[in-house]
């Protein structure tokens, strides 16, 4: 079956706003409905402490993780996680905790999709592609499709991008294109979630899809606004 826009059935995203928060609640507008896909983002504006160790976050049961976690100041930690629905599902709770096991505090954005017509639970990680800008910076980030084949014509393509900042207003993405000539257009997907605190590191958090229709390979070259010193973005295909 070839998937089209109209599989995303209903997206949502949020953020923890003007403060940290030790855990936020996913939501989505309506109840889900059985034997679908749910597709959820997490992002959280501090890296690994001074031992390389990440926050940790904790999703409800089922949830498995979708591609590397990527996680390392000053890159903003970026998960992506899917799992099959069950009829009536409205919220999930995510909590973040320290190395240490102690609970966390962080500035999150987070953001969750319920998508039709997809294998439950794939059996095989749909990542296909990841990268980040660490420490020095950049304007343009690409993630190449590092599969190395083509996809299939039947997926729909997601990708995220967080970016950080240490105070102020994290940048914002000016376009999203194919890296090479690939099929399919990158397209929004919901509304952008970002953190607004007035002191100490905010995130923001863009995902987009796009429906190839065709073979071809899945890479994604993001543009912010200005350049940025830490960010993080990942690829995934989801196939029907």
């Amino acid at each position: 079956m070839t998937l089209s826009a109209s599989n995303i059935v209903q997206v949502n995203s949020g953020s923890t706003g003007s403060a940290n928060a030790s855990s936020v609640t996913m939501t989505l507008p309506t109840a889900t409905s059985a034997n679908h896909e749910l597709v959820a983002v997490l992002a959280t504006s501090v890296g690994n402490d001074s031992l390389g160790r990440g926050w940790i976050a904790h999703f409800p049961s089922g949830f498995s993780v979708n591609g590397a976690e990527l996680s390392f100041t000053p890159v903003p930690q970026l998960r992506v996680v899917s799992k099959g629905t069950t009829a009536g599902e409205t919220s999930w709770v995510v909590s973040i905790t320290n190395p240490d096991g102690s609970p966390g505090s962080d500035a999150i954005c987070w953001w969750i999709a319920e998508v039709s017509g997809l294998h439950a639970d794939p059996a095989t990680d749909p990542n296909v592609g990841s990268g980040a800008v660490n420490g020095s910076t950049a304007t343009t980030l690409v993630i190449t499709d590092d599969l190395g084949v083509n996809g299939a014509a039947d997926e729909v393509c997601v990708a995220a991008f967080a970016n950080r900042i240490a105070s102020g207003t994290p940048k914002t993405v000016s376009s999203i294109a194919n890296t090479t000539t690939q099929p399919g257009t990158w397209t929004r997907l919901g509304t952008t979630a970002v953190t607004t605190k007035s002191t100490g590191p905010n995130v923001r958090l863009d995902v987009y899809d796009k429906f190839p229709g065709a073979v071809g390979k899945r890479d994604a070259t993001v543009t912010w606004s200005a350049s940025v010193i830490g960010a993080a973005g990942l690829v995934n295909a989801y196939t029907s």
